[in-house]
């Protein structure tokens, strides 16, 4: 058992995040920009783990601002993708209800502005970017408490798992002056501040992928082209992503009780196969050609229940302690903002932490983080609620007329390019 325990000085010497998601790498580099000793502790033994989700797209005011930022816009121009990323909506029969082409025909060759990176390699990049030993891999948090009162030498107490490289498991025990939870959606240190937790918000995917698409499926893939495609109807949807690598991602989506899906014995449990029939049977009458990109996919299923967060959610500033990323504000994807609002809270926190600590001012740090709480809040709020009002318009029983008449508003309100709302697809359960 090894504890790591440090006198306080009046301000942190050093910055402990929890989570090496996108939100939490970002704050690291952000940190060691200026200077400012910082460690990352993650459950994940190495960023090969496990599966990333699909692809995210970088906003101009959230994840491109905190790339140029941190320094790395040129490591991540040269990885992206620029290309057109089209939207399309079809009613269950196949047909097209709306396309962006439609509204706008240089949407069709025009590049992307909003450009999309695999979470993996976007992950890559910053950690590239960090000193090496930032990242303490395959540290599993068990147990995080408050300090007790009156005690000043640390925030938390915060006991980890680890992986040792002979397959045993170590208890670490560490007492940071100041942690930042950025571990997702089932945080350990968000209880710290509010006994809060996620809701499930009434939709659940089964997340699944096509690889090859071109040459194996070109039927398939000329049917979803090369963009998003959202196949709506009766409270469902058939979702697909083309991804780098010729790989397309496919959500089935429903409208039920969070135990639905496990009454259907859709699990990643069993016979494969007799999973995907299941599925299909789900979307008994759809068209064919919506069927088909479920036909095509790999064997493999992931049950996705979407949580949510209180968009109102706010707690009292604690001495050494706050959030970020999912960790601070869950929300569904269908408004494609968690991960640059993880990238944006990860340059707001920042930018207060390098103030105060660059300039000595332990005294004015818990006032500058309730700052940067209270922005925070009031920011994801809002897209919080844009999520869950997109995933009200598409994932209805009269989908996809009101999702139509929507986009097209917009489209006549907001040239060239309005907010879409539907971008980036993502494992719900990784790091922010």
């Amino acid at each position: 058992m090894f504890f790591n325990t440090s006198p306080a000085p009046p301000y942190p010497t050093q910055i402990t995040i929890v989570g090496a998601g996108i939100g939490g790498l970002m704050l690291a580099r952000l940190l060691q920009q200026a200077s400012i000793d910082v460690v990352v502790y993650e459950r994940e033994r190495a960023i090969t783990s496990r599966s990333q989700g699909g692809c995210l797209d970088m906003h101009d005011d959230g994840g491109q601002l905190a790339l140029r930022k941190a320094g790395l816009w040129e490591q991540f121009r040269t990885t992206c993708s620029f290309e057109p990323d089209l939207m399309m909506l079809r009613a269950k029969d196949g047909s097209l209800a709306f396309s962006e082409d439609q509204v706008q025909p240089s949407a069709a060759t025009a590049p992307n502005n909003r450009p999309e990176i695999g979470r993996r390699e976007l992950r890559q990049i910053m950690i590239d970017s960090l000193l090496p030993g930032t990242i303490k891999w395959g540290h599993m948090l068990k147990a995080a408490e408050r300090a007790p009162e009156g005690e000043e030498g640390y925030a938390c107490s915060l006991t980890f798992e680890r992986d040792e490289s002979d397959g045993t498991k170590e208890t670490v025990i560490v007492r940071p002056q100041f942690v930042v939870g950025a571990d997702g959606t089932w945080s350990r240190i968000r209880p710290l501040l509010t006994a809060v937790k996620p809701e499930y918000s009434g939709v659940s995917f089964v997340e699944m992928e096509i690889v090859n698409v071109e040459k194996a499926h070109p039927t398939v893939a000329g049917f979803v082209r090369g963009g998003h495609m959202m196949g709506l109807g009766d409270s469902k949807a058939i979702i697909t992503q083309h991804n780098a690598g010729d790989i397309v991602k496919v959500y089935a989506a429903y409208r039920a009780p969070e135990t639905w899906l496990g009454e259907q014995d859709i699990t990643t449990s069993g016979d494969p196969e007799a999973v995907r029939g299941r599925i299909l049977k789900t979307f008994d009458g759809w068209s064919e050609q919506l069927l088909e990109i479920i036909r095509a996919v790999e064997p493999n299923f992931v049950v996705r229940p979407l949580m949510t967060l209180d968009p109102d959610l706010t707690w009292a500033t604690t001495r050494g302690i706050t959030l970020l990323g999912d960790a601070a504000h869950v929300m569904t994807p269908f408004a494609g903002e968690g991960a640059n609002q993880a990238l944006l809270d990860a340059v707001d926190l920042g930018e207060v932490l390098v103030s105060v600590l660059k300039g000595r001012k332990g005294a004015l740090l818990e006032r500058a983080i309730a700052g940067y709480e209270c922005k925070m809040q009031g920011r994801a709020r809002k897209a919080s609620i844009e999520s869950m009002y997109n995933m009200d318009l598409f994932i209805a029983e009269d989908a996809p007329k009101r999702a139509v008449e929507r986009m097209r508003l917009l489209f006549s309100l907001w040239p060239p390019r309005p907010l879409i709302f539907f971008r980036a697809l993502y494992g719900l359960y990784t790091s922010s």
